[in-house]
């Protein structure tokens, strides 16, 4: 045989025969010289000791040999999945309807009858590899469907957790509950991290298992210094925005699907925490405001009750001072001994002043008057703030139980 027919024996797929009979073994190799190279075993001992190296396209197995029959064998060689897609043929000498049921029951794929032509069993070969192929190509797809399947249950469970956790901050309306419900949702992620959020001029921290070393606090720092969104280094991943960072000390580098789609989850999630963090920032921004305008009504009011009283005090002791001048007046001026018209100046002036005086005293009971009205309505917004106030605590006074989603991240929330 020339080296060109040797290249061209090499490259035909493999026919495997189990056959104690020598002259089998001479027959099937003419058959099917030109379209399958054949290798020989003579039992099944010998069988399964060439399929520790080999693994043909085809296996015609005898029935009838020494040691482990032919149906035996095949059953033996369905046991083990490494043959899941060898086809196997039975060869027998009997063709009657329990052979047949023998054949199928030990996992064979197709049944001939010895002798039979070379027409016949290279139609056996063929349609065996065929079938062979087409379960190939099926369980690759069932594998893939699987994958993708695992895939997308992975994916809903971690995009239940986020959107539990989203649903959850809403009830939220504390800095140290928030980040508690934060690392509670990323290790239901089986995510080990540390959280840092913004809390006025220094950072409110939280880790896995409540430890945050200084170290990696000095890192989300100064990462988040630097000033971009996501930092990548090795397996860890942190990821800033106004008020809070996130470090994620074991990103799947090993699943680059799985990468990719956590580093989309946990922006969204991260984004939502920033949104909240301003809000919690926001009403307690509030708060301290009312507090002060409070304080400031109360002085405000407090001024005003005391210039009242010192003009009612003052109208009071003017009106006093007034009558007094006047029933002195009377009593000394007949012993003045003054003329006529100087006693009618001086009445007449007396007289002027009291007008202006009780004018003067009139516009300040006017004033006293408007000083009650501002009371009143400044009282009436005290209130007001005051049940503001009052509603803002409550609701900062509301307490989240905190702790990791249930089951698989879900929780109740439904997908679809």
């Amino acid at each position: 045989m020339d080296h060109a027919s040797v290249e061209q024996t090499k490259s035909l797929p493999t026919v495997l025969l189990v056959d104690d009979d020598k002259i089998v073994h001479q027959v099937v190799r003419k058959a099917i010289v030109g379209h399958y190279q054949s290798v020989d075993a003579f039992d099944a001992d010998q069988a399964i000791s060439v399929l520790e190296t080999l693994l043909p396209s085809v296996i015609l197995l005898d029935i009838e040999m020494p040691g482990r029959n032919g149906y035996e064998t095949c059953e033996l060689l369905r046991q083990d999945r490494h043959f899941d897609f060898v086809p196997i043929v039975i060869l027998s000498g009997r063709n009657s309807l329990r052979e047949r049921m023998l054949a199928i029951e030990s996992g064979a794929d197709d049944f001939l009858v010895k002798p039979c032509s070379s027409e016949d069993l290279l139609t056996a070969l063929s349609a065996a590899s065929k079938s062979s192929r087409q379960k190939k190509l099926l369980e690759e797809k069932r594998r893939d469907a699987e994958k993708t399947a695992f895939i997308a249950m992975n994916g809903m469970s971690e995009i239940g957790a986020a959107m539990q956790f989203a649903e959850r901050t809403y009830q939220v309306n504390d800095l140290h509950q928030l980040i508690s419900l934060m690392i509670a949702t990323l290790d239901s992620m089986r995510l080990n991290s540390v959280v840092a959020f913004v809390h006025g001029d220094s950072y409110v921290w939280a880790g896995h298992n409540d430890q945050t070393s200084s170290l990696e606090q000095q890192l989300v720092t100064n990462l988040r210094e630097r000033g971009g969104r996501i930092f990548d280094f090795g397996c860890r991943t942190q990821f800033n925005c106004t008020c809070a960072s996130l470090l994620i000390k074991n990103m799947p580098l090993d699943d680059p699907e799985k990468y990719g789609r956590l580093k989309d989850i946990l922006l969204v999630m991260l984004g939502a925490v920033d949104v909240k963090i301003q809000a919690i920032n926001l009403d307690r921004a509030i708060l301290e405001q009312a507090n002060q305008l409070r304080g400031s009504f109360d002085l405000i009011r407090q001024t005003l009750v005391v210039l009242g009283d010192s003009l009612a005090v003052n109208h009071e002791n003017g009106g006093k001072v007034m009558r007094s001048m006047v029933e002195q007046l009377a009593l000394d001026l007949p012993r003045m001994g003054l003329e006529d018209d100087q006693e009618r100046f001086i009445l007449s002036t007396i007289d002027k002043a009291i007008v202006e005086s009780a004018g003067i005293m009139d516009n300040g009971s006017r004033i006293s008057l408007s000083f009650q009205e501002v009371l009143s309505k400044m009282q009436l917004l005290v209130e007001q703030q005051n049940h503001l106030v009052g509603q803002i605590y409550s609701t900062k006074n509301t307490h989240v139980q905190v702790a990791a989603p249930a089951g698989d991240g879900i929780g109740d929330v439904e997908l679809f």
